[in-house]
């Protein structure tokens, strides 16, 4: 899966200074080898102290290292990518974030912490531990990367390249996005500016001063790009979709009941099955929406995790899998089972397709 929330933008003042988080982090990686409670304190750094840009891309490679120990392949990645795209003015950093998406992609993954202590030596040398090689099964399958997700978790906004739209929340705390590079996304106190950037996919999460996390799916268009694939949805759900200056909407079948009102489209799924969705807009553009909708869910699971506690859960015949936000798990599966691994605290939802589309939905908080 590739998508994953990249980054968190406090907009408050916050006592503790990033360089003493960092140092107490330290102590608990290098000296106490406390590595959940090291990884607590970087996220903490990174939430926390969006201007301290240094000790941000310290932490973000220390997380990527003790998620690579573990065998947390994705948020590895994930994290020593953003080193290397956002912060690669720290030219050490940047360079052992290299070598650790190296050793990732040749399948050489860091000693699990976990393994250590049965590891003995029977002579006065030094003991070698040979790192473990975590294989990931990857089934391909109709929702591999992420296209259950477009259109799925959120209202989706449909924006041509430089235009823009504006959401208001009750007060924002912090904001991140499964791909910046599609929309420039400018936060105040209460207001969100959203412009778009590139044709492509996004989903974006707003975070308020309560803690609520409310998020928003962008697609951006041209004139030459201007169809959307890949939207899922759930037999019964509702779902609006946002596009500015709509004329009038077509659907070529019934398996959704369509209504609009002010540019903000309404639309209740009835039917399984496919269906293309055209948007025809006053300056003569249209878009076309291709639409699939499932069946519902036929199980829903509640499951509570601590950081980097794994859980397993059996399933028959899994096909693929689907996750809303990538940084709160790590996932791997195969055809009988997935193991499912708390990376930071925060709630995700991840769907298992088995055996004739049957699906499980987990709700899952790591806390």
């Amino acid at each position: 899966m590739r998508y994953l929330i990249l980054f968190l933008i406090p907009l408050g003042i916050f006592a503790t200074s990033a360089e003493s988080l960092y140092h107490q982090a330290l102590k608990y990686e290098e000296t106490d080898a406390n590595f959940v409670k090291a990884k607590q304190l970087y996220s903490k750094i990174i939430a926390e102290h969006v201007t301290e840009q240094e000790y941000i891309a310290r932490s973000m490679y220390h997380i990527a290292f003790i998620s690579e120990m573990y065998a947390q392949k994705a948020t590895a990645e994930s994290y020593y990518k953003m080193v290397i795209s956002k912060y690669s003015q720290f030219k050490g950093l940047k360079y052992l974030a290299t070598s650790g998406l190296a050793r990732l992609s040749k399948g050489l993954a860091s000693c699990n912490p976990n393994s250590l202590n049965s590891v003995k030596s029977s002579t006065s040398k030094a003991t070698t531990v040979t790192p473990q090689i975590n294989k990931v099964i990857v089934k391909k399958g109709p929702f591999d990367n992420d296209k259950y997700r477009h259109g799925k978790t959120a209202p989706l906004y449909i924006l041509n390249i430089g235009e823009k739209i504006e959401l208001s929340f009750d007060g924002v705390k912090g904001l991140g996005a499964s791909d910046p590079s599609i929309a420039d996304i400018k936060p105040t106190t209460s207001v969100v500016t959203i412009v778009g950037k590139k044709v492509g996919y996004s989903e974006i999460m707003i975070k308020e001063n309560s803690g609520k996390e409310n998020y928003v799916n962008i697609h951006v268009v041209d004139a030459v790009n201007n169809k959307i694939n890949d939207v899922y949805l759930i037999k019964g759900e509702k779902k609006e979709v946002h596009i500015t200056n709509m004329e009038k909407i077509a659907a070529d079948n019934d398996n959704v009941e369509l209504s609009a009102k002010d540019s903000v489209i309404s639309m209740n799924t009835k039917k399984e099955g496919n269906l293309t969705l055209t948007l025809m807009k006053k300056d003569g553009t249209k878009v076309d929406i291709k639409i699939k909708v499932l069946k519902p869910y036929d199980k829903k699971r509640t499951l509570l995790l601590k950081p980097l506690e794994t859980k397993e859960i059996k399933f028959d015949e899994i096909s693929s899998i689907s996750i809303t936000n990538h940084g709160v798990v790590d996932v791997k599966q195969d055809s009988k089972s997935i193991k499912v691994t708390g990376t930071s605290k925060g709630k995700t939802i991840v769907i298992v397709y088995g055996r004739d589309n049957a699906q499980l939905k987990l709700d899952i908080t790591v806390n």
